[in-house]
């Protein structure tokens, strides 16, 4: 069982590393070492137990030369937040040493997984959580060799009933982005952008990032640096007709932090996942301005408690046209009829996550299969290799070959498979010539 399954690459060690919550060894948070593989798959070993007993709503992120922070609420310890740095080798994993977030004083709401951000430009970690089962808050801390030591002062988002969604960091203007969405009322999804000095954090003004939509689950924020744009993704509508719809924008510096927005466009709907909620997702991007996006969904099946995995990928266009081009998705996990081979059931867990990896120019996701639906009332963590091919040319829909050069618009005679065609010069007898999908 793989509930709070999350993945981070390093690439100063070429190394994966995977975070999960074990139900079948009392639910204690473990660690995983993945190798990169030829194949471009990855392997997984050096299972490392992190807790002695049960933790959740937990939370990841690199920060480089092989350490990863982790922060989770520990069951056995009155659902104190703990943090703990974990260190991977090229052939190995260990934990260091667990803190109490805040000296014990402050802990979590019960349900959504803490979101992480690394700004690698002041070297703070930024951390941000649903308090008391209301509003939004977030805090910054050093890392050390085996633990995290975090400024006294906390950061208040909103106070108003929300969920803390998502954190990424934009090394272009050395900024953290920070993505919460109220929990009643409007509904409406907000974005921040922060920065620090020292110990102190800077907020920007509140940006209205889904405009007048409602956000339906967990929203989230990637940031682009081949087009030095942020994209902001998040689940609207209702009930069997929900819509994934993205805003691609461009971060302000200096003295504003604030983000001008382009258009919201939708990318896919109808579409529901277990019991009707709103699909969860996850995405990532890769460092040629591509998004690869995860999901679940339930469309074309005869019960929307049966969810299939698939993925999307889009490519960023910069300038002012602040959009993203989507190809067609693909299935890569299909749900049988038995609900324990379902993609990722349960949206309170965060139970889904992705890492580019540069160096094989490929993600690797993890995710839940079948929340508490097998024989053993546990699902399983799953590992899957996702490629984003891109064509710039439409190069797949060839017919045949002009009989004559025309202007655009005007009608033509082809010669199709079969025919003999007389308007080609410059060719070399016997030899063959052919278009690739990038268009040479």
């Amino acid at each position: 069982w793989g509930a709070h399954s999350m993945i981070q690459y390093d690439e100063d060690i070429d190394r994966f590393v995977v975070f999960y919550n074990y139900g079948e060894d009392n639910s204690k948070l473990k660690c995983a070492l993945g190798t990169p593989q030829s194949d471009g798959t990855v392997s997984f070993s050096n299972i490392t137990n992190l807790t002695p007993h049960e933790g959740s709503n937990a939370g990841m992120v690199n920060v480089g030369n092989g350490k990863f922070v982790v922060t989770y609420n520990d069951n056995n310890n009155s659902n104190y937040t703990t943090s703990n740095v974990v260190t991977a080798t090229g052939s190995g994993i260990s934990a260091g040493t667990a803190s109490t977030f805040n000296n014990g004083s402050s802990t979590t709401w019960s349900g959504y997984r803490h979101q992480l951000a690394w700004n690698a430009s002041t070297s703070y970690v930024y951390f941000m959580y649903r308090y008391g089962g209301s509003g939004t808050k977030l805090n910054i801390g050093t890392v050390g060799t085996s633990s995290v030591t975090w400024v006294a002062t906390l950061n208040e988002l909103t106070s108003s009933n929300s969920y803390a969604d998502s954190l990424c960091y934009d090394p272009d203007t050395e900024r953290v982005i920070a993505a919460y969405r109220l929990s009643s009322g409007t509904q409406q999804g907000y974005i921040k952008v922060l920065t620090n000095s020292s110990g102190t954090v800077t907020m920007g003004s509140a940006i209205e990032a889904s405009g007048s939509d409602s956000v339906k689950s967990n929203a989230q924020v990637v940031y682009d640096t081949h087009n030095d744009r942020v994209i902001y993704l998040y689940w609207t509508g209702s009930s069997g007709s929900y819509v994934l719809k993205t805003r691609v924008g461009t971060v302000t510096g200096g003295s504003t932090n604030s983000i001008s927005f382009g258009t919201a466009q939708s990318i896919l709907s109808p579409n529901q996942s277990y019991g009707g909620a709103a699909p969860e997702f996850t995405a990532a991007m890769d460092n040629t301005g591509h998004i690869m996006i995860m999901y679940g969904d339930s469309v074309g099946e005869s019960s929307a408690n049966t969810t299939n995995g698939r993925a999307i990928v889009g490519t960023v266009t910069g300038g002012s046209t602040n959009s993203i081009s989507f190809g067609n998705s693909m299935e890569f996990h299909a749900a049988t009829q038995y609900p324990n081979d379902n993609f990722d059931l349960n949206q309170n867990t965060n139970s889904r996550s992705l890492a580019y990896n540069p160096d094989k120019n490929n993600f690797q996701g993890v995710y839940t299969e079948g929340w508490g639906g097998n024989s053993n009332g546990y699902g399983r963590t799953r590992s899957r290799t996702l490629n984003a091919t891109t064509a710039s040319t439409n190069v797949a829909r060839h017919i045949g070959f002009a009989q004559s050069a025309v202007s655009n618009g005007a009608t033509i005679k082809v010669d199709v498979s079969g025919a003999t065609n007389n308007n080609q010069s410059s060719l070399t007898a016997g030899s063959i010539y052919y278009v690739q999908d990038d268009g040479t």
